[in-house]
């Protein structure tokens, strides 16, 4: 391989660098933004659930069959709202993750940098 044909490879790769790092900073922020949406969307179906069932119970007098309702509804409010916890923190660290790495993807290559430049001003002064 001749040295015109690396720094051709080399220049190519550094143009499809910032473009892949732009999309991924891109898909790192809608993935974090449906994550938290969608962790609202299922809150407010599990608070709106509990608030039903309360509800329900207010101005009549609370058999045991209702204190274990209303206990197994707690118990079942809680796990799902431990799993949603549990899945928007493990999406929006992705995210995250991601997003930083494309931004070191984008903003790194610095050696490729020199090596165009210095390239370039030693073709150019021949």
């Amino acid at each position: 391989m001749t040295d015109d044909q690396y720094i051709d490879r080399i220049r190519k790769y550094h143009a499809r660098r910032k473009v892949i790092g732009v999309v991924g900073i891109v898909i790192s922020l809608i993935v974090a933004v449906a994550s938290y949406l969608g962790h609202q969307a299922l809150q407010n179906s599990v608070d709106e659930r509990l608030e039903a069932r309360m509800f329900l119970a207010e101005g009549r007098l609370v058999e045991k069959s209702d204190i274990s309702n209303i206990e197994s509804l707690l118990d079942i409010s809680h796990a799902l709202g431990v799993r949603n916890g549990s899945l928007l923190a493990q999406s929006l660290t992705g995210a995250g993750v991601l997003c930083v790495f494309c931004i070191f993807y984008v903003f790194g290559g610095r050696k490729e940098r020199l090596l165009l430049r210095y390239y370039d001003q030693a073709t150019s002064n021949q």
